[in-house]
């Protein structure tokens, strides 16, 4: 184990905060293993650089993992002290024991199980990645999926590329819209993911998409999977592909930067389907998106408009037509 990056992390993670309470004891070097052990317990990220200064004169940083590794296995354990163990246990990697991680997966508190999927999407093992598999496939068995709809599950079967959970991976994403779940479906299969995220960009509606704060979609999620669509087969048989036009006009300029470039990349070859699926949509939709590409330069506007025309069922539609192509 190299200590400059471990020192290096440390830094990152435990910067000693000045307003330390004066009454916690100094830290030497003539402290026990035990004595450094619970520190990492009780005192937590302000004091890992000290202790892990101490530790590397020491060259006792396994001792103090072993003794760590035991007190995490002990349920009585306050939750802040857990957190506090196993950030400090994640600093010095190294193996991680299955049955810890079995330990933190099962348990009651949500907390500790998202601690132990970041061990699992840590470990490089074999035997984590049969065990992620395992306990994923036992869950959706026993109907307990929910438990299991954390980011940082996604983490670990995108780190072990488990493609035998790729549904329950996209219940996540339609289920919490974590950015962490678009992600590790794009690792598992980047061709199935595209379908499934208009599932997911169709969870919202115009209304939500023209306020300033999107409340039904994460926008971080939406922008990945819109950059997704530029570099794979966009999805324009999906029912809801019509959703895309309400996104162009979002209130939020980014994901309405985004949708108008990937409706670029279909608007001309796929015209009467995508001018069907924009004539479908409110007036609303239909006018504001009209009005916004009235002054592009864009040569696939004015095809598009004239097919738009031949189908939409609005007059004030009509004539915001015939306005913009004029």
């Amino acid at each position: 184990m190299k200590w400059s990056y471990i020192i290096l992390m440390l830094m990152l993670y435990g910067c000693v905060t000045i307003d330390r309470k004066r009454e916690e004891k100094k830290l030497t070097e003539s402290d026990s293993v035990e004595v450094l052990a619970d520190a990492v317990l009780v005192r937590g990220e302000p004091a890992f650089l000290e202790i892990g200064e101490l530790l590397r004169k020491k060259r006792s940083a396994m001792e103090v993992r072993s003794l760590i590794e035991r007190k995490l296995r002990t349920k009585s354990l306050p939750e802040s002290q857990y957190l506090n163990g196993i950030k400090f246990f994640r600093l010095l990697r190294g193996r991680v024991d299955l049955d810890m991680m079995k330990q933190m997966i099962s348990s009651d508190s949500v907390t500790k199980r998202r601690m132990g999927w970041l061990l699992v999407s840590q470990s490089k093992s074999e035997k984590a990645k049969r065990f992620a598999e395992n306990w994923l496939s036992l869950l959706i068995m026993e109907d307990r999926d929910d438990e299991a709809l954390l980011p940082e599950m996604a983490l670990a079967a995108k780190a072990h590329r488990l493609k035998s959970v790729y549904t329950i991976v996209r219940q996540g994403l339609l289920t919490t819209g974590n950015a962490a779940f678009a992600r590790a479906m794009l690792a598992l299969d980047p061709d199935k993911a595209s379908m499934d995220f208009m599932d997911y960009l169709s969870l919202t509606d115009f209304e939500d998409l023209r306020q300033l704060n999107q409340q039904k979609v994460n926008p971080l999620t939406c922008a990945l999977i819109f950059d997704h669509f530029r570099d794979h087969a966009v999805p324009v048989l999906h029912p809801e592909f019509g959703r895309i036009f309400e996104f162009a006009v979002s209130r939020n300029r980014v994901l309405a930067n985004k949708a108008q470039r990937v409706l670029e990349l279909v608007l001309l070859s796929n015209k009467e389907r995508l001018a069907s699926f924009l004539a479908s949509l409110s007036v609303k939709a239909q006018l504001a998106w009209v009005e916004q590409v009235a002054r592009s330069s864009d040569p696939q506007v004015k095809p598009f408009l004239f097919e738009l025309r031949t189908v939409t069922a609005h007059n004030a539609v009509l004539d915001e037509i015939k306005a913009a192509v004029r």
